[in-house]
């Protein structure tokens, strides 16, 4: 089980790092859709944004957790 404290650091960390990026990520997606006109590059960088920004909240999540011994 992992322990409270390594748990409340991650979502502390994750939340602010998704909430940090994803905001600038929607708002050039919303820009490149209505803004030029061109939804296949908004659709694109979405995905991709949102991929990336995945990997490396599982990656931090990974390296951070402990466990504890029941």
């Amino acid at each position: 089980m992992p322990t409270r404290k390594s748990v409340s650091r991650i979502k502390l960390i994750v939340g602010l790092f998704g909430f940090v990026t994803g905001i600038p990520l929607g708002a050039f997606c919303t820009y490149l859709w209505f803004g030029t006109s061109q939804p296949l590059f908004a659709v694109y960088f979405l995905f991709f944004g949102t991929a990336t920004i995945l990997g490396i909240v599982t990656l931090y999540a990974k390296a951070r957790i402990k466990f504890f011994l029941c």
